[in-house]
């Protein structure tokens, strides 16, 4: 299911229940994330919104996750609320992962998806690099969070190790907590604006 709202991006949930008040509720999610992650410039969408790689990026010029996740932009963003996110169990995997990261400066992907209907095509692989391009660049790891076992193995092509995983009542697979550290030869250089996929 790739469902648009008016004047937003599309919103890549495949979910197989297609509950239309869940639908509606993931839409409004899509749209408030988006709309609160745009300002920081590190959005990578490919071939017209097939796919995404949101980013945000957490380096102290920036301080961007802080300014994302608090109160007043989740309700400046319209938060939908009826998601019931984020759950406790995205709290205990968020903590797990800032005690893996250390305070370093990192490259957090906030939102990493592809249409259902151009997935294989390569897409998604051309956003990721653009993003994992400036993480390199800078020299700095590259976050992120999944809740599958398929994506956690798409994550490992990509250089991305699991450093968190807890279990979750009622899901299939644990959620997982990964990083990807810049290569050795990378070179640190000063980044102002991001690379554009």
């Amino acid at each position: 299911i790739w469902v648009t709202r008016a004047g937003e991006a599309p919103a890549p949930w495949d979910d197989p229940a297609g509950q239309p008040e869940r639908l509606a509720a993931m839409e409004t999610l899509f749209a408030c994330t988006t709309r609160a992650t745009r300002r920081f410039n590190h959005a990578f969408v490919v071939n017209g919104g097939a796919s995404y790689c949101v980013c945000v990026p957490c380096w102290p010029e920036v301080d961007a996750m802080e300014r994302v996740m608090s109160n007043e932009s989740l309700g400046t963003h319209e938060y939908p609320t009826e998601c019931g996110m984020p759950p406790v169990e995205f709290r205990k995997l968020e903590k797990l992962m800032s005690r893996a990261i250390g305070g370093r400066e990192h490259l957090y992907v906030f939102l990493f998806a592809t249409d259902p209907a151009s997935q294989g095509q390569g897409l998604g692989g051309v956003g990721m690099r653009a993003a994992l391009r400036v993480a390199d660049a800078r020299g700095i790891p590259t976050s992120l969070e999944t809740m599958t076992d398929k994506n956690r193995k798409i994550y490992e092509h990509y250089g991305f190790r699991v450093v968190a995983q807890i279990e979750v009542p009622e899901c299939a697979d644990p959620w997982y907590g990964m990083i990807r550290e810049p290569p050795a030869e990378a070179t640190t250089v000063t980044v102002n604006a991001p690379l554009h996929a």
